[in-house]
């Protein structure tokens, strides 16, 4: 199941103090956090387990199924987790910036997540986070 999220976003257009300009695009990193329970590790990496993602940044739509096969695995002593690192490229004229309030309006982007396990008819429920660019 997926524990959480943990979105970073890049700016890759030149660094400035002044407002951005539409000359630079974003790369957006998605840490997605899965928790394992007993000895089901293998599954996790087999050919037939996704990360189904769904974005949309103003008529720019993204769909992609991302396997598992290539992760890292972090095991602490209190839980186990796989962490598949998810890469987005996002052009800066398919998204409008986020202001503070009174400068300018919030706009965030909403992605969705969902693991699928298809031999073993696993699936969970859809995850979701926002996301503002700045």
């Amino acid at each position: 199941a997926i524990i959480h999220v943990v979105p970073k976003i890049i700016y890759l257009g030149d660094a400035s103090a002044s407002k951005l300009n539409d000359r630079g695009d974003f790369q957006v990193l998605l840490d997605v956090h899965l928790q394992y329970l007993g000895k089901d590790i293998d599954d996790f990496f087999s050919s037939s387990s996704v990360i189904v993602l769904r974005a949309e940044f103003l008529d720019h739509k993204i769909y992609r199924n991302v396997k598992t096969e290539n992760s890292r695995v972090e095991i602490t002593e209190y839980a186990s987790t796989i962490v598949v690192t998810i890469s987005l490229s996002v052009p800066r004229n398919r998204l409008r910036l986020w202001w503070p309030n009174t400068l300018g309006d919030a706009n965030l982007y909403t992605i969705h997540l969902a693991y699928i396990n298809k031999s073993k008819s696993i699936s969970t429920s859809w995850i979701t986070t926002k996301i503002g660019f700045r």
